[in-house]
């Protein structure tokens, strides 16, 4: 896995900036309303711009603004900007959106062998409602819990754990998604459709993220947005977003322990002057 150093990290980030701000250009033109989320957000209240060692652009929007911006988005982008979903690219399964250049290559170890686009890219995340009902909540945790067990084994390069308790239990799980749900497009499916599907509620939830139910919030911190600086754009943020970083993280002012300040994406390939394209049957190692 190969390191990035600062020339190489400065060259992402001002892709990713530029990236960042076609999909600003489209909102605008849209009308459509995002927000800056997860460690870009902490990245413009701390520091006014990236985390020291971050790597990547996350943004949010309410569903039916996401779904304008999915459905018309690609009029307004330029050539090289590709909207990534599971619609444009069958390869990619994830639940949310990526914008990516598809100029450059920025291929991750855990999707490698996946035939679709890598190259260098923002985050899109949908923001959808989460039930009231305690009962219901529990089985919309179910479901969703079995269908990303379903998606990631076809999805992922699996891990070499040794085998323990934790393990026997994802195993069964994996056994009772794959009866549920035979096929990939069939969890697929049904997984779109439980996100969509949930009514008029008082909590948001964004599906797409690794701090799990910790982006189960109320709908009145994201409802309205505030103007921040990150890096020399101004951005909109959560109106309270003070209330939203401490569901997720906790203390986000107070700097992580050194061994801690990592980029969290393993990077296999990255490559700013050639397309993905090369090494999806190019034998070449590394950058």
């Amino acid at each position: 896995m190969p390191e990035l150093n600062s020339e190489q990290i400065g060259k992402l980030r001002a892709y990713e900036l530029s990236i960042l701000d076609n999909f600003i250009e489209v909102c605008n033109v849209l009308g459509l309303r995002y927000f800056i989320v997860q460690g870009t957000l902490i990245g413009a209240i701390r520091h006014k711009g990236f985390i020291p060692w971050d790597d990547d652009i996350d943004v949010g929007m309410f569903r039916k603004d996401y779904d304008v911006f999915v459905e018309n988005a690609r009029q307004y982008l330029p050539e090289n900007i590709f909207l990534q979903t599971h619609g444009t690219d069958p390869g990619y399964m994830h639940s949310f959106a990526k914008l990516r250049n598809s100029d450059t290559t920025f291929i991750e170890l855990s999707c490698k062998n996946i035939d679709m686009n890598h190259g260098i890219y923002i985050d899109i995340f949908p923001f959808d409602y989460y039930p009231d009902n305690r009962l219901a909540g529990i089985w919309y945790d179910a479901r969703k819990l079995l269908i990303r067990y379903r998606v990631r084994e076809n999805y992922y390069i699996p891990s070499d754990s040794n085998p323990s308790v934790k393990n026997s239990i994802r195993w069964i799980l994996k056994r009772i998604s794959k009866i549920l749900y035979p096929t990939i497009e069939i969890a697929l499916k049904k997984q779109e459709y439980m996100y969509r599907s949930v009514p008029l509620s008082k909590r948001l939830i964004n599906n797409g993220s690794p701090w799990g139910n910790k982006e189960r919030i109320p709908v009145e911190w994201m409802d309205n947005t505030v103007t921040v600086q990150f890096e020399s754009f101004s951005v909109e943020a959560p109106q309270d977003y003070d209330s939203y970083l401490r569901n997720v993280y906790g203390d986000y002012m107070k700097m992580p322990p050194e061994e801690k300040r990592i980029p969290h994406h393993y990077l296999y390939k990255l490559d700013f002057k050639r397309s993905y394209k090369t090494y999806l049957t190019d034998a070449q190692e590394s950058i």
